[in-house]
């Protein structure tokens, strides 16, 4: 029932598929705010150098 000699099936990759949309979803709005505020900071670090 467990054998895995014909890889993955369809279902499979479908729901891993569900399952990484769903996390990056997720995740993407605090990364994005989070890429935000690191960028601020270093930009500030720069501007302030010059």
């Amino acid at each position: 029932m467990w054998s895995r000699e014909d890889g993955a099936t369809t279902v499979e990759w479908l729901g891993l598929a569900t399952i990484a949309v769903l996390v990056i979803a997720v995740l993407t709005p605090q990364v994005r705010s989070a890429a935000v505020e690191i960028w601020d900071a270093i930009a500030g670090q720069i501007t302030g150098l010059f």
